[in-house]
């Protein structure tokens, strides 16, 4: 067998070898950090299963090993790969459990997104239902990645290896306190790859995230591009890949529940605007909680016509959507990313500029991404400009002259200098002495280019007459 370096593996067991009167080994599977994988059968009836070993022989390599066994044996789930046999003594160390047809990285083509998303995301959950009773056992897995994802045909779809997993209700600061990061690279949390010690169940959240996005593209997920996702679930991705763990999903169970939502939304005669009026009735009679306002954003997401999109949107009163941004902004991200692409492409009635102004001077003021921030103050500048509208060039012009943030003054005169042309028209209404020094230097830049260009027209025109 040749690993992933070109070079040959050498297994501690050969072919045909006979393992403890009980197995003979029909073929090397594979190699972990401290065990090997073999396919066995038994001599007594034939049977044919997977055997592990413990080929590593210090103290901690044996400990975790027993452990994997522990957890395997004590949680009794289908989507959790279970134990047949175990065998422990001074010279063997092995455990049993069952063949598997195929990994997560030999999907069949049938499976892939492009086929059939609807059967790939009731093959996903099975996987999160697997991890989810790890959870409710304290089981963090922490080593979540499409070869520990497999599917066996007498039983389903499987999570395995739990070689890495961490018992927190008992594991020892031995097994669980390493200051390195353990688990696969592409796969692993921010905070993981810190030290496994702070890995935790949003960690195994973040790798499920990162699975299902190698599930739907075929790439390893060392970065997320959501223009490879599906609609239905690109927010899904993003909020559980976030960066931040508590911005993730709260749990895997929520997770479920938001793919059943999505598997519904799939059916043909699913309407979100049927879920949103249900939705939105409800916010008008009682406080809709999180995850349902974060659910409305969501629906909005998918809608195609900007009147459509606009008229649900407002209907979600201003300060449920300033709550919700101080709270958590991955979670409706790409909707307010779509809100913005609605703002500059379409044409809005005078009047309703003002509705688009408090709008994005809510985004501005709560929303945590930086990029999506100062993107509404572009568009604040532009549409003040473009419909020229003295309340919103009035809050943009109170934007700039109040800023007083080394970070914000640079990230405001980066755009008054790529929008020149808007700032120019409401440039003569700030009072220089308010400015901050970073913005004050892009003001005068830009003040004395258009001084310029109109010595230049007035020139021009002195010639011509």
């Amino acid at each position: 067998m040749i690993n992933n370096r070109g070079g040959i593996l050498k297994f501690l067991y050969q072919k045909g070898q006979i393992i403890n009167d009980k197995y003979q080994i029909i073929d090397c599977i594979g190699q972990g950090g401290f065990g090997e994988v073999y396919k066995v059968e038994t001599l007594s009836d034939k049977t044919i299963c997977a055997l592990k070993t413990c080929i590593n022989d210090d103290g901690n390599s044996l400990l975790r090993f027993k452990r994997e066994v522990k957890v395997m044996k004590g949680v009794q789930h289908k989507n959790v790969m279970p134990v047949f046999d175990s065998f422990f003594s001074d010279d063997l160390n092995y455990f049993t459990m069952p063949y598997g047809d195929f990994n997560f990285t030999e999907l069949p083509n049938e499976l892939k997104i492009a086929k059939n998303i609807e059967t790939l995301i009731i093959i996903f959950k099975e996987i999160c239902m697997g991890v989810c009773v790890l959870h409710e056992k304290n089981i963090i897995h922490r080593d979540i990645k499409p070869h520990n994802c497999i599917y066996i045909h007498e039983i389903g779809f499987v999570v395995s290896d739990m070689g890495l997993c961490r018992d927190i209700s008992s594991d020892s600061n031995t097994l669980s306190s390493s200051k390195y990061g353990i688990g696969s690279l592409f796969y692993m949390a921010p905070e993981q790859k810190m030290a496994a010690k702070n890995a935790s169940f949003q960690s195994d959240i973040y790798s499920l995230g990162k699975l299902l996005y190698y599930m739907i593209t075929g790439i390893d997920p060392e970065f997320i591009n959501l223009e490879l996702v599906p609609d239905k679930l690109k927010n899904f991705i993003h909020v559980s890949t976030s960066n931040y763990k508590e911005n993730r999903h709260t749990s895997v169970r929520e997770m479920i529940d938001e793919l059943n939502i999505i598997l519904e939304s799939l059916k043909p005669d699913f309407s979100p605007e049927n879920e949103l009026n249900s939705l939105i009735c409800k916010l008008k009679k009682s406080n809709l909680n999180k995850d349902e306002i974060i659910r409305c954003y969501d629906l909005i997401s998918t809608l195609k016509n900007d009147k459509i999109f606009f008229k649900y949107f407002d209907e979600i009163p201003t300060n449920v959507l300033e709550t919700l941004l101080s709270q958590n902004t991955e979670g409706i991200e790409l909707c307010i990313a779509k809100y913005f692409e609605f703002v500059k492409k379409g044409k809005h009635d005078f009047d309703y500029v003002d509705t688009i102004t408090d709008n994005l001077l809510v985004i501005y003021k709560n929303i945590k991404n930086v990029e999506l921030r100062f993107k509404a103050f572009e568009i604040l500048l532009n549409i003040g400009t473009a419909y020229n509208r003295f309340y919103t060039k009035r809050k943009t012009i109170n934007i700039i002259t109040s800023c007083k943030n080394d970070f914000e003054a640079q990230k405001i005169a980066q755009v008054i200098q790529d929008n020149g042309n808007s700032y120019g028209n409401i440039i003569n209404q700030i009072e220089e002495d308010e400015l901050h020094q970073l913005i004050l230097s892009k003001h005068k830049e830009i003040n004395n280019k258009l001084k310029s260009e109109k010595a230049e027209r007035n020139n021009m025109f002195k010639g011509i007459f």
